[in-house]
């Protein structure tokens, strides 16, 4: 039987392909998942910096950056006195 001069046995194909090939995209889609994706957070808390951890790294941080406003006003201090 022919529509518009194409046989319907062309078609069977693309129509074949139209149905297969998103079933197994989804068809992939479920068993990755099942599979076993990792988790979005890791269950242990060993990858999370714990908040005693990250006020001393803030400190040591504040330190750092006073000691270097200080010793670029002494260095300014000098080089004025030296004018």
């Amino acid at each position: 039987m022919a529509v518009g001069g194409v046989a319907l046995s062309q078609y069977e194909l693309l129509f074949g392909l139209a149905l297969v090939v998103p079933t197994a995209a989804l068809v992939a889609t479920i068993v990755f998942r099942k599979r076993g994706l990792p988790p979005r957070r890791p269950a242990d808390s060993d990858h999370y910096i714990t908040r005693s951890d990250f006020d001393r790294a803030l400190e040591a941080l504040r330190c750092e950056f006073g000691h270097s406003l200080d010793s670029a006003q002494n260095d300014g201090q000098k080089r004025r006195n030296n004018w």
